[in-house]
This record gives structure tokens, C-alpha cells and sequence, in this order.
């Protein structure tokens, strides 16, 4: 093993003390291996764990060796690196940040920003993005079923792949989630997440010479909204039967029964065909009746978030992580702040009580 490269399977991280890796923009599978890093677990177990290939496992272990955020025996770091974390840090939260103008909505389009009107309790949960461009996603979302996939890319129905491409790579990196991680964005998330997939579909059949095709002879006969009905309830019933949905069923089964190292098992092989918010906040919860330890609970969640998983049930995870780590002033904290969004959380409130019953 070299003093600046991780190379051996059976080198043993372990993480980092004092970082705040929660404010890091990982990948899904930087972050599920991160969250499996206990200091007792090899390179070459950690692959098996996760389900990735051991070069791929190394490559990651390096990259988290870099960041700061784990060390390894044996591997030492050069002195003029060491501010590389900070530089990373600060480089990773100006590529995070999100500015979305209102020239993205086309003038062309049925619904305009200026008809957009945004009422209290949508705006109540926001925080850091900014109220244009709440409106700019609102309006996004009422025109998607109005509008065309060529309109929604603002190209012309004659337009090479190149020029498709070039909307999409545009539209796709304004509304990824990786784009809005550590924002809170409330009722907003669920928006954001159905134009990134809205998005990722419209370039789906547009690349696609054969779908393209389909989607003029559509368009030609002024077919648009009654195909993309169709188009959703058979989306509907494919992700119902999908594998993904299969493997979620099961482990929320399992959940339910207690059986919570066989439902992570089974969160985990769903995580592997599809990152998703709900799936993270299960596996949190799992591993907080397992008592696991706080930084993999509190890995997950900040995943979760990034996955615009429910705002509110991350903040009582980390009320509930609080309590367990008898820090009851911030428990205390995030259950008001849970009432807030929601004053029916039955678990907010006998948290609350639970931690008066101790003093």
C-alpha cells in the first residue's frame, strides 16, 4: 500500500472524527458504502456488503479517503493536502447551488409566471429557494401535461439529436436532485422530482428514432393529451409490478413484522435498482431500532433529503436520533419544528413527553 493510494482489499476505514459529511454532494453509491464504514470491516467485505465490484469499491474508498471523510491505517496523507477537504467543501457548495430565471418557462407556453399565485401553506415548509423560483417550478409542473415534448425542450419539431440533447443535458441539470440537496424544499419536492422524470422521459422518446416516429403520427392527429394519460396509467401499473415495488412490499412486510436486519437487506437490494427517498428514510429507520450508530443513521437521512424524501418525517428521525443520543434540548428542537409542518404526528408529540417525563 502506498502512502497516497488505497490499494489493499483488506485495509480497514474507518470514519473520520469531527467532519461534517453531511454537507459533501456524494453519489448514491459513495454514500451507501459511507454509511457501512464501521472500522471493523474490510475493503473487500465492504464490496460484498454493497454489492459492488472491488475495483469500484477501491476507487470509492479513495475518493472518501480524499474527501476527508474516512481514514485508513497505513495510508498517509501529504502536508500540502491538508486543506483539501475545505477546498472540496466549499468547490462541492458552489456547484450545488440552484438559480432557476423565468426565461426557462417559454412564452409560447398555455400558463405564464405571472398567472402563478402561491398561497401560505405551500410556501410555509420553503426554505433558500427563493419565491421566483417557486413560481418557476409551479408553472413548470401545470404545463407539462399542456405542452409538447418539444415545446417543453423549446426546439423545433425538426430538430437534430444534437439540438435534443443539448435542451435536455440544459433542463436535466437545473432540476436533479443532486441540484437541490440540503435545500428544503416542503411541498416542492414532489414537483421537482415530476419534472426530473418528466424531463428524462420527453429525451427518452425523442432519441429514440422508432418512439419519435410514434410521437409525430400522436401529435399529427392532435392525439397529445389523450396519449399521455394512456402513457401515465400504464407507467402507473408498470412501476406496481416493477421489481423495485416488489422488493419495497416485501421489506416494509418485514418492517412491519420487526424484522429489521431482514427488511434493511431487502431496502438495500431495492436501493440497487432505484434510488429513492421513502426507501433511504425506511432504512434509517430500521437501523434506529437496531440502535446502529449515529453517523450511518444520520448518512441515510441527509440521502434521503437529497432524494426529496418527506422533510418532515427526516426531521423526526433526527429528533428521534437526538433522543436516543440523549440530546434532549435538540430533540426537543425538531419535534416542535415536526408540529410545525404537521400538528397531527402522534410521535412528535409523545416524544415531547416522553423527554418532560425524564427531567
Amino acid at each position: 500500500m502506498t502512502h497516497s493510494k488505497v490499494q489493499s482489499l483488506s485495509a480497514v476505514p474507518s470514519m473520520a472524527r469531527k467532519v461534517d459529511y453531511t454537507g459533501m454532494s456524494l453519489s448514491p453509491q459513495e454514500g451507501f458504502l459511507l454509511s457501512r464504514i464501521d472500522g471493523n470491516t474490510s475493503v473487500d467485505m465492504l464490496a460484498q456488503l454493497t454489492g459492488l465490484n472491488e475495483t469500484y469499491a477501491i476507487k470509492i474508498i479513495q475518493r472518501l479517503w480524499e474527501l476527508h471523510l474516512i481514514e485508513i491505517d497505513g495510508v498517509k496523507r501529504k502536508k500540502n493536502n491538508e486543506n483539501q477537504y475545505a477546498k472540496t467543501k466549499t468547490n462541492t457548495k458552489k456547484r450545488g447551488r440552484t438559480h432557476i430565471h423565468p426565461e426557462i418557462i417559454s412564452p409560447s407556453w398555455p400558463i405564464q409566471i405571472r398567472e402563478i399565485s402561491l398561497n401560505n401553506n405551500e410556501t410555509i415548509d420553503v426554505k433558500i429557494v427563493s419565491l421566483s423560483e417557486q413560481q418557476v417550478v409551479s408553472c413548470f409542473v401545470k404545463n407539462l401535461e399542456k405542452i409538447s415534448y418539444y415545446e417543453l425542450f423549446q426546439v423545433k419539431r425538426n430538430a437534430n439529436r444534437k439540438e435534443i440533447r443539448t435542451a435536455y443535458f440544459q433542463l436535466s441539470k437545473t432540476f436533479h436532485p443532486d441540484h437541490w440537496f440540503r435545500k428544503e424544499l416542503g411541498s416542492f419536492s414532489r414537483d421537482v422530482s415530476t419534472i426530473f422524470k418528466w424531463v428524462n422521459k420527453a429525451y427518452a422518446t425523442l432519441s429514440a428514432q422508432k418512439k419519435r416516429e410514434q410521437y409525430e403520427k400522436i401529435l399529427a392527429k392532435g392525439l397529445l393529451g389523450e396519449w399521455q394519460e394512456k402513457q401515465n396509467i400504464r407507467a402507473k401499473k408498470t412501476r406496481k409490478n416493477s421489481p423495485f415495488e416488489k422488493l419495497r412490499k416485501k421489506a416494509a412486510t418485514a418492517e412491519h413484522q420487526r424484522d429489521f436486519i431482514g427488511a434493511l437487506n431487502l431496502f438495500k437490494q431495492a436501493l440497487q435498482l432505484r434510488v429513492d427517498g421513502e426507501v433511504l428514510i425506511h432504512m434509517a429507520m430500521c437501523e434506529l431500532q437496531l440502535r446502529r450508530p449515529a453517523y450511518s443513521i444520520e448518512i441515510l437521512i441527509a440521502r434521503a433529503r437529497g432524494a426529496q424524501a418527506n422533510e418532515t418525517i427526516c426531521l423526526l428521525l433526527e429528533a428521534h436520533l437526538a433522543r436516543r443520543e440523549s440530546k434532549h434540548k435538540k430533540a426537543l428542537q425538531l419535534y416542535h419544528s415536526v408540529l410545525k409542518r404537521d400538528p397531527t404526528v402522534a410521535d412528535a408529540i409523545a416524544g415531547i413527553k416522553a423527554i418532560r417525563n425524564t427531567k
